[in-house]
């Protein structure tokens, strides 16, 4: 068992774990606010768009016009009507104004509400840090703990990386503003027991920037469980000497890797940068973070547990 599957809960904690918990809650109410914002700015703006292009009204050529209306309900009372339907137009363009008006106040707003409440549970965090600890809890495990089960009394998902169902691990890595998270779900092809196919990992990697909070990256590459074995030595070094750089991945686009990390240290301090990709060679950076060496301590947590759920099987070079 878990050491911090050992240690109590203090009703404080539990209190503050349950209030955070409210939060992320009301958090993924605002998500869908939102992006039904989004979706009726596109919508409305798809209305125009569809009804008139952009040079509907001769201002660039005097031909312009006839060919520019297209299939939209604005443009079919331009169509039928002709100058009898200018009232209707006017009255439809108006209502499309106010459409994206209501829309983007209510975008507006969410994104305030979203604010204040990123302020509200930075403050609750911290308490909840400081509870845990005073109770016996290492800094990384009150990090890598889940408030859900931390306000029930049962903080099995304490560790840094947690398994739900068979096989399947997830686990958090953050820094200043910044958090990724990675899910290994199974082998990708798990009736081959060898080779390249017979070690590759289906998994998830979600970027997130904390401090904007809809701004993140969402990506499923394939991982190979000889690349994160490798990785995990490197963390292992890196950790021992408290200086140094681990490397996964090749960040050229001609590799064909589609997910990269690079940690970099001297004396405890360091940064992390990373990218995600396709097999296309289209990448997408980010980095470089500020981190220390308990972001170092909680990578290689992460990458250990997932090595152990998933080893190199058999022969890598085996067709």
């Amino acid at each position: 068992m878990n050491a911090a599957t050992d240690r109590a809960v203090p009703a404080h904690a539990r209190e503050l774990a349950a209030r955070l918990s409210a939060l992320f809650q009301r958090d993924v109410e605002i998500v869908k606010q939102l992006n039904d914002a989004h979706h009726r700015l596109d919508n409305a703006n798809e209305r125009l768009f569809s009804g008139l292009a952009p040079d509907a009204f001769g201002v660039l050529s005097d031909d312009a016009a006839a060919g520019a209306i297209t299939t939209s309900p604005i443009a079919a009372l331009i169509r039928d009507g002709g100058p009898t339907a200018n009232s209707a137009m006017l009255e439809a363009l108006q209502q499309t104004r106010w459409t994206i008006h209501r829309a983007f106040c209510r975008y507006q707003s969410a994104c305030e509400e979203r604010r204040q409440l990123a302020v509200g549970v930075g403050e609750l965090s911290h308490q909840l840090t400081d509870a845990l600890c005073a109770a016996g809890w290492s800094a990384p495990q009150t990090r890598q703990a889940n408030v859900h089960e931390l306000a029930s009394g049962c903080p099995s998902a304490a560790r840094s990386a947690s398994r739900y169902g068979a096989g399947v691990i997830q686990g958090t890595l953050r820094a200043y503003y910044f958090q990724l998270r990675l899910s290994i779900e199974d082998y990708e092809f798990p009736h081959f027991n060898t080779g390249r196919d017979g070690n590759a990992l289906a998994c998830q990697v979600v970027v997130e920037d904390t401090e904007i909070g809809d701004s993140y990256l969402r990506h499923s590459p394939t991982l190979y469980t000889f690349e994160l074995a490798s990785f995990t030595e490197r963390l292992r070094v890196l950790a021992r000497k408290d200086s140094g750089q681990a490397v996964l991945g090749d960040a050229d686009a001609e590799s064909g890797d589609e997910f990269g990390l690079t940690i970099s240290l001297t004396d405890g301090t360091g940064t992390l940068a990373g990218f995600l990709g396709n097999q296309a060679g289209a990448r997408l950076g980010f980095g470089p973070i500020d981190i220390d060496r308990s972001f170092l301590a909680d990578a290689l947590a992460l990458f250990d547990d997932i090595i152990d759920t998933f080893p190199v099987r058999g022969d890598i070079t085996a067709d």
